[in-house]
């Protein structure tokens, strides 16, 4: 950098074709920053070789997001494993719970319809039928109401009391005597209260009257009243029995069978 001259050290005329140099050193440490994600960001930074004072190799600690993807097949097969000796078998069975559990949201669901002003919660209706006996028409059978044979002489209101009993939509309250005759009775009625649904007739029997002690009244006068918020409130659902409702719940559902099931699985899926 200082180049060809004569120069007069301690009295002496010397010339040098170069009187000063300059030297550069190319330091070759792999770059490995490089090979790191666009998103990594730096959290600390420090000299790794120092040569004469001077840093020639930093070394940078950075954090890089990892996603890690994996491929899964899904295999449906007739059995599933067996463990020391005690085997699993893939065999579908029925869920208890879940029919309770839904049979509950279901008489909630239907309650809720009821919330008015004022609110007619399940609420049901009084109604009679007459007696078989002392010759009358067999207005008060439980089933059989499909044909008008031996109906003739049945009202409306016992026609229709008649099919709300094969639906199970009633709660019979007993019988009383309908017309006496010189103090002897000649025709007996039964009373029954009956409810738009059989939920509405399961939460009635078993809730309000069962739980909460709830009058409906007597076969002569049937007192079916809707039920309060508050009485709806009080009622235990998880104590309710909704047997006689899973039967309708199944039948109106349209569930695939555990092999439509698996065929789906596999469509979707692969082998």
């Amino acid at each position: 950098i200082e180049g060809a001259g004569t120069r007069v050290i301690n009295g002496v005329r010397t010339y040098l074709s170069c009187w000063k140099y300059q030297l550069r050193y190319q330091c070759d440490f792999p770059d490995t920053c490089a090979e790191l994600a666009d998103n990594c960001t730096t959290t600390s930074s420090r000299c790794k070789t120092r040569q004469n004072g001077v840093c020639v190799e930093k070394e940078h600690t950075k954090t890089c997001p990892v996603t890690a993807c994996s491929t899964t097949k899904l295999h449906c097969l007739d059995t599933t494993f067996c463990l020391d000796g005690d085997c699993y078998g893939a065999t579908p069975t029925q869920s208890d719970d879940f029919a309770q559990s839904a049979a509950g949201l279901a008489a909630l669901s239907e309650a809720a319809k009821g919330l008015g002003n004022p609110p007619r919660i399940f609420a049901g209706q009084g109604m009679h039928c007459t007696d078989k006996a002392f010759g009358f028409a067999d207005c008060c059978k439980d089933s059989g109401w499909g044909t008008d044979i031996g109906l003739a002489k049945c009202s409306e209101q016992e026609k229709a009391l008649g099919q709300a009993k094969e639906q199970g939509l009633t709660i019979a309250l007993g019988s009383y005597c309908a017309t006496k005759i010189l103090g002897a009775c000649v025709r007996k009625k039964k009373g029954y209260c009956v409810f738009g649904s059989k939920l509405a007739r399961i939460v009635q029997a078993e809730g309000a009257r069962d739980q909460l002690g709830v009058s409906f009244g007597s076969a002569e006068h049937p007192k079916c009243e809707a039920l309060t918020p508050e009485q709806l409130q009080a009622i235990r659902f998880d104590r309710i029995d909704f047997s006689d409702f899973f039967d309708d719940m199944r039948g109106n559902a349209q569930l695939p069978s555990a092999k439509e099931i698996q065929e789906r699985l596999r469509s979707a899926y692969g082998p």
